[in-house]
């Protein structure tokens, strides 16, 4: 199977700059949101193969409504090393309907 070629894009997001990029490994897809401020402050999601047939990361209003969710959810992206992970499969994460995107 052919793997993404991993680029880092930037969106803006409640007037911040963030950096995202998406990681397709064997076992399943990450997609992972860093801070402008500081690299070592990111969050990631997991995503299994399964579920990504339905839910493009590569979408930008994906990435808005997940970095909305995270700091919504305690992910502080003004300090450094603040770092979160996040499961798709968790029941809390399957109310965002990414799938609607």
């Amino acid at each position: 199977m052919k793997v993404y070629e991993k680029s880092v894009r930037k969106i803006i997001v409640r007037n911040e700059i963030f950096l995202w990029l998406v990681v397709e490994v064997s076992e399943c897809i990450y997609l992972r949101v860093y801070s402008s401020i500081y690299k070592s402050s990111f969050f990631e999601v997991r995503f299994e193969w399964g579920n990504s047939h339905y839910i493009n990361q590569n979408r930008p209003a994906i990435v808005k409504t997940l970095i909305e969710y995270a700091i919504d959810n305690g992910w502080d992206s003004h300090s450094r090393a603040s770092v979160k992970h996040y499961d798709y499969r968790n029941q809390e994460m399957k109310y965002l309907n990414l799938e609607k995107y």
